[in-house]
């Protein structure tokens, strides 16, 4: 039975055992290790307070004490967990934002488990605080605290007490998780890394995510924006800090969710981008603006070609055949419209990626990759506006459409009309594929929008992502893309029923979130009062599912504000 005691004062200040630094004017990281412990201690340049990442690693079960010295009173804290105040001024304050976790780790930094562990002791006296921690064989135990110092009262302040803004629930693009405190940050920042909150498919554990850090920032901005409140700005930092200390020294960000080969997802790489981007807008820094460098350059070179132009990959896997036969769903090899076997012909990372190169540019000044954003415009022009086999398409969708309708209304249906919805589900669907092989095409009659060319099924839940891309690429490109396509797939989602079928399905309802965002950006484009009438309704239908509002609603998403009126 192990047992080891740690005074907290001692725990947060390094020992000689440093294995990284991360130093600008602006921040500080320090990592260390100390016998059985991981620390990772975060600091800023306008305040002297400090947030600690505490790791102990625990070979066998036993019990971890942890101490400090003096009379504190423990309060829970509105900002979500505990405030440590000591009766001595000249003591700091501790903020302890999320309970202790057991945590089982993989050796490529994955969560494959989590569980509160048991207090089997808790004592205050006018002399120290004092807790014991039971910990479980084999897992580790995480443990994060902010230190507070005398002089830093605004920030206690900050975390006592919260207006309304800041409790209501904000949806999170990456795992479509809500934030709905300051706390609530320490939910995906995991011992100086973002992660998603959720557990994810095929393997059941937690990966690193810069869109749910980059959903964080937006999120933190426009609270910092409605608040003025510091610690806002002092996370918005963390999360700097914490996703460029991951940054490979290629410039990439590595996820490893579909295969044990930590392959690069580039939606994830170019939200660590955006992020980046975000913060150069609102005050430039030469730490932030080399790491967003290294990055640009990363995801450059992540494309193939097609034959309208660039097309930018999904992810690492798509480079060849035998790396894409890894990954956990169907696909059909596809040499349509020139590509390679091996390109899905994704469109939401195109679009992404397409955008943060030339955001990139808009930014920085840097235009050596302006003839790739050229060309890969070009490619977005040619696919969008693929009209193969409309008699064929028109009658298909029709009838798919028939299966994206909510319960109520399937229900009164006609019985031959039921019988049509029910041949489409089971045969139509999952043969869509391999029409789309033969007939390549993404924007189907009716307006729907659709994922990619050769994934197996109909990935439903993306046309609201596709949206919300496609009016970011509008935005930036106002005469690449015509405005019936983006009319037609705005309508369709409102009107066909999809959004009522989408809040019925468990694994769907994330798509109301991207929804909203969507009609956010329409209400920034366009003066037509209806997508305002549309973005209210949405709105309600997220505050009845609990899902929160999207982050850009709080009014402070650095990319719309720096192309805004570009679409007008």
């Amino acid at each position: 039975m192990k047992s080891e005691a740690y005074s907290l004062t001692e725990l947060l200040e390094p020992s000689e055992n440093i294995k990284s630094v991360i130093k600008t004017p602006r921040f500080q990281r320090l990592a260390w290790n100390s016998s059985d412990n991981q620390i990772i201690k975060d600091s800023f340049d306008i305040t002297k307070s400090a947030c600690c990442f505490i790791r102990f690693v625990c070979g066998e079960a036993g019990v971890i004490t942890l101490s400090a010295t003096g009379e504190y009173r423990v309060d829970s804290c509105p900002a979500g967990g505990w405030l440590l105040t000591p009766s001595e001024k000249e003591k700091d304050t501790y903020w302890i934002p999320q309970p202790p976790i057991l945590r089982q780790i993989d050796g490529q930094g994955h969560i494959l488990s989590e569980q509160r562990p048991e207090i089997s002791e808790f004592n205050a006296t006018s002399k120290s605080i004092l807790v014991n921690i039971n910990i479980a064989e084999n897992k580790h135990l995480d443990l994060v605290i902010w230190r507070i110092p005398p002089n830093e009262t605004d920030l206690i302040s900050n975390l006592s007490a919260l207006i309304n803004v800041e409790s209501q629930p904000i949806f999170l693009w990456g795992s479509h998780a809500n934030y709905q405190k300051p706390a609530d940050v320490y939910l995906h920042l995991i011992h100086g890394h973002v992660y998603e909150n959720r557990f994810v498919w095929p393997f059941n554990y937690k990966i690193f995510s810069e869109n749910d850090a980059h959903a964080l920032f937006v999120t933190l901005s426009g609270l910092r924006k409605a608040t003025e409140k510091k610690i806002y700005s002092l996370l918005k930092d963390q999360l700097l800090l914490s996703v460029i200390a991951r940054q490979g020294e290629d410039g990439g960000w590595r996820h490893g969710e579909w295969t044990k080969n930590m392959e690069s997802h580039y939606r994830f790489h170019c939200s660590g981008m955006h992020m980046l981007m975000d913060s150069l807008c609102e005050k430039d820094d030469e730490f932030i603006r080399d790491a967003l460098k290294k990055a640009a350059n990363f995801i450059a070179g992540k494309r193939a070609s097609i034959k309208s132009g660039v097309w930018f990959l999904h992810d690492d896997t798509e480079h060849s055949i035998e790396s894409l036969k890894q990954i956990p769903f169907k696909w059909v090899p596809s040499r349509a419209l020139g590509k390679s076997e091996s390109n899905m012909l994704v469109l939401n990372t195109h679009l992404d990626t397409l955008i943060a190169l030339d955001r990139y540019s808009a930014i920085t000044g840097d235009k050596q990759y302006s003839e790739i954003v050229t060309s890969a415009r070009a490619a977005v022009k040619a696919v969008l506006e693929l009209r193969p086999a409309e008699w064929l398409y028109r009658p298909l969708f029709w009838a798919i459409s028939l299966t994206l309708l909510p319960t109520e209304k399937a229900k009164k249906l006609p019985l031959p009309i039921r019988a049509i919805k029910r041949f489409a589900w089971k045969f139509l669907i999952p043969s869509l594929y391999k029409i789309k092989k033969i007939f390549p095409r993404i924007v189907m009659p009716g307006g729907y929008i659709d994922r990619s060319l050769t994934i197996k099924g109909l990935s439903d839940a993306y046309h609201s992502i596709n949206l919300m891309d496609i009016l970011r690429f509008k935005r930036r490109f106002p005469g690449d893309i015509d405005d019936k396509i983006i009319e037609d797939a705005l309508t369709f989602a409102q009107e066909s029923g999809i959004r009522q079928y989408w809040a019925e399905q468990k694994n769907k309802k994330y798509a109301l979130g991207f929804w909203a965002e969507a009609l956010y950006h329409s209400c920034t484009l366009y003066p037509d009062a209806k997508y305002r009438d549309w973005l209210a309704e949405a709105i309600f239908d997220l505050e009845k599912l609990g899902q929160g509002i999207p982050p850009s609603l709080l009014g402070a998403n650095a990319e719309i504000d720096f192309f805004k009126g570009a679409g007008k």
